[in-house]
């Protein structure tokens, strides 16, 4: 079941946009329909880039997941670079 409203808005634009910067993935959130995470990777890249990017998009779940069940001190990590 989608959240809705406020608690949406935070768990999406709050915890997890930080959570995905924070550990260098620049991307787009965009919850105008159904919340999603937009990624532009380049055109011609290595399969570690994409499973850099799944990791770091699992990490920034699990962030939040840990929001929604009480536990607001996820641990961080950081990304070298932006990706």
């Amino acid at each position: 079941e989608p959240f809705k409203g406020e608690e949406s808005e935070t768990l999406f634009k709050d915890v997890l946009s930080e959570a995905l910067f924070e550990r260098g993935l620049l991307c787009r959130l965009d919850d105008r329909a159904d919340p999603i995470i937009q990624i532009a990777p380049p055109l011609v890249a290595e399969a570690s880039l994409f499973e850099e990017i799944s990791d770091i998009l699992r990490e920034g779940l699990e962030v939040t997941a840990a929001k929604v069940n009480g536990h607001p001190h996820a641990p961080t990590q950081s990304s070298t670079r932006p990706i």
